[in-house]
């Protein structure tokens, strides 16, 4: 996937210790990757079918329900309010954003809308904008995927803080590339293909839980720098190797 190079700036994972750092844009490609892996060759069948069922859709569009939701977890780390933390540990890719138009700098507020929040809620809105028909309870039962990716759903207050705190997300040159990462990983994954049948019909609760555990899992062994270090080629060269150490049995 070829991104602009202010979507490349944004950093996604650091490490102060040795002033590595890693792109949003590539944790999310490998979170797709390894969303795709254990669809195909982890998950009980019962769990895909489950999915599928609970979806009224075929299981290969369970497959890319599944990578399209790993693929955007972390979207809300393309806001200020995130960026912002690297200040003290490693300022250096702040000057890099800069240089692409994404200022960001420490405010008393930052903490307010953690990324998990900031995701949830620009996902249903990128969903409410790309597809207007679509029903936003329906909306919000994908994003609430995102929003609970460390293992905690927003609160109705969390979700209602960025109305009266709007700087936290970003607006110009952020929105922008967040809409790039959420039009490119719908594009990568397969996702843009049904996204307007998925929003068709709500996913239950239960179907919520399992799409949840199955991302959570996706990003953490994504974020092991032991599978996937911050340097090195594309998520296509690394991805093998990296399964390879992973071993799952």
């Amino acid at each position: 996937m070829e991104w602009s190079k202010r979507a490349g700036s944004v950093w996604g994972k650091l490490d102060p210790t040795t002033e590595g750092w890693m792109s949003l844009v590539r944790h999310l490609e490998d979170s797709a990757a390894v969303g795709r892996y254990l669809w195909d060759e982890f998950l009980p069948d019962a769990t895909k079918r489950c999915i599928s069922e609970g979806l009224a859709i075929p299981d290969e569009q369970g497959r890319q329900v599944v990578s399209w939701l790993a693929g955007i977890h972390d979207v809300g780390k393309a806001t200020p309010a995130f960026a912002a933390k690297a200040a003290v540990t490693m300022p250096s890719v702040l000057g890099l954003m800069r240089d692409h138009d994404l200022d960001a700098r420490p405010t008393i507020e930052d903490r307010l809308v953690p990324h998990a929040t900031a995701g949830q809620i620009v996902v249903e809105q990128w969903l409410a904008k790309r597809y207007p028909r679509s029903n936003r309870r329906v909306r919000n039962s994908y994003a609430s995927v995102v929003g609970c990716h460390h293992g905690t759903t927003p609160s109705a207050g969390a979700l209602e803080l960025v109305d009266t705190h709007p700087a936290q997300l970003g607006r110009g040159r952020w929105a922008e590339v967040r809409d790039e990462i959420l039009d490119k990983m719908a594009e990568l994954t397969g996702a843009a293909d049904h996204l307007s049948g998925w929003l068709n019909a709500r996913p239950s609760v239960p179907v919520q839980v399992l799409l949840s555990a199955i991302v959570i899992m996706a990003a953490w062994i994504a974020s092991n720098t032991a599978y996937f270090p911050y340097t090195g080629g594309p998520t296509a060269e690394r991805h093998e190797p990296a399964i390879s150490l992973l071993d799952l049995p």
